[in-house]
């Protein structure tokens, strides 16, 4: 009997947040660590995931395994955002381990604020009050699409021609998505101008018009072509999905959790551009 509350102390699960506050539609990054001994492995298959109906799962599970002696470490790592706000408790996931030995996971809590605070009845406004479409904003969409159409065009022609080198390309300005996070613009339009800055970037690096496509295409055809590190294009692919959330109104962020996507993107056209200097 003693021996078998040992070997239990020994072995145990633990789940925790970081960080451990957060804006809702801010991205959180979920860590279950598993201590057991060496021979033993976490059944993988087995581990449910951790999402539901108030959690959207963005990437993972990333898996590391440490050995220490006779004792070792799994690691696993989600990366989520919250719909809902207030004091969340971290579900208590069950794992079980290749012995057969079955653990609940010790959870800690985690606090996402909301768009109203506590003397608040109505959400706030992103940076002013949304204004309803006017005509004068439809005349900006229009200009926007005739300034982006030379570029459509050049990008067809280059792409019939099928350009022995790589050629640097000069696109149109861009939507300036600070200026549009900082005005009344409200976050279905914010994510939809994140979405296109971040496909009519990597479709001038490739040199390829991809307008047509759904996301999930979009990304395959990304992947299939080459000449874009992997890694951005596994931040586009969750950025991608975390705007179309905010663009048909699953999730309304705060105005911090738009800003650190806007910080993020910044960073993967960056890395994009370099990436396809290097090449």
């Amino acid at each position: 009997m003693s021996l078998l509350v040992l070997t239990l102390c020994l072995q145990q699960a633990t789940l925790h947040a970081e960080p451990v506050q957060v804006q809702v539609g801010q991205p959180v990054t979920w860590t279950l660590v598993v201590e057991h001994d060496v021979d033993e492995a976490v059944d993988l298959e087995s581990l449910a995931q951790p999402s539901d109906d108030t959690w959207v799962l963005l990437s993972g599970p990333e898996v590391a395994r440490v050995r220490d002696g006779e004792r070792a470490s799994t690691r696993i790592q989600w990366s989520l955002f919250s719909l809902e706000g207030g004091d969340r408790a971290l579900p208590g996931l069950e794992v079980s381990l290749s012995s057969g030995l079955k653990l609940t996971a010790l959870a800690g809590n985690l606090e996402v604020i909301g768009d109203l605070g506590p003397a608040e009845d109505a959400p706030r406004p992103l940076g002013g009050p949304i204004a309803p479409p006017t005509e004068a904003t439809s005349s900006a969409a229009g200009m926007w699409y005739l300034a982006l159409l030379p570029l459509i065009l050049a990008g067809a022609y280059f792409l019939r021609r099928g350009r022995a080198e790589p050629q640097v390309s000069n696109p149109v300005p861009p939507v300036d998505l600070a200026a549009l996070l900082a005005g009344s613009a409200d976050s279905g339009d914010f994510a939809a101008a994140l979405s296109g800055r971040i496909r009519e970037s990597i479709d001038t690096e490739q040199c390829v018009p991809r307008q047509g496509m759904i996301d999930e295409d979009w990304i395959q055809d990304v992947r299939a072509r080459g000449g874009i590190d992997l890694v951005v294009i596994d931040d586009a692919q969750q950025l991608l999905a975390w705007a179309d959330t905010l663009e048909f109104g699953q999730v309304q962020p705060s105005k911090m959790a738009l800003s650190d996507a806007l910080e993020r993107v910044e960073v993967l056209l960056a890395r994009a551009q370099t990436t396809e200097a290097v090449a």
